[in-house]
């Protein structure tokens, strides 16, 4: 890994410090990186001798008090205007009832998604459950019968593939919705 490449992923790792902090620690690091090049270690061993920057974010991090770390986040980056607070005032009759509205389709869709799937599930479920009765107790010509019961089986266990399938696109789409319109926005991260 390189200098820049480095400094880089320790400043991102560091993105709940205040930025006049993160830049000091990142120029610190600058200077031991240059002290080792200079001592006479390649550019990729003085990097290497420090750690990965996720391990000494983690350090630095631990060691800074969890208080001063939410009091960065919470404080406002900038005044409000006061043409803003009239505007947020005026607006929040209509724009609460809207925002308000969104969540209950957004949470509607997700629950008419998964209803779909548990319907499926219960619909393979009985065909599997009623394929085998069919096939034991049925009065008739056997060979329908028996061409009927395992066809039930057949289709409810196919029922019962697309439907695990359905509900796993429908997890991961959910998983990369949150990642990319909820946590990217507050500057959060996880990994999987």
């Amino acid at each position: 890994m390189n200098q820049e490449f480095f400094l880089q992923e320790l400043r991102r790792h560091l993105f709940a410090l205040p930025e006049a902090e993160r830049e000091r620690i990142v120029e610190d690091y600058r200077g031991m990186i240059l002290d080792r090049m200079e001592d006479g270690a390649t550019e990729e061993e003085a990097v290497a001798e420090l750690g990965t920057p996720a391990e000494i974010a983690g350090q630095i991090l631990s060691e800074i008090p969890i208080t001063t770390l939410v009091r960065e986040r919470v404080r406002p980056k900038r005044k409000i205007a006061a043409w803003e607070i009239v505007l947020l005032v005026l607006g929040a009759p209509l724009c609460l009832p809207l925002l308000i509205v969104a969540a209950a389709v957004a949470l509607g869709l997700l629950l008419t998604s998964f209803s779909v799937v548990l319907a499926v599930v219960v619909a393979a479920g009985a065909a599997v459950y009623y394929g085998a009765p069919l096939f034991l107790y049925a009065e008739g010509n056997p060979l329908v019968i028996a061409g009927i019961s395992i066809g039930c089986i057949g289709l409810g266990l196919l029922l019962l593939l697309a439907a695990f399938a359905l509900a796993k696109r429908l997890g991961q789409a959910l998983i990369r919705f949150v990642r990319r319109r909820i946590l990217k926005r507050d500057g959060c991260e996880i990994k999987a």
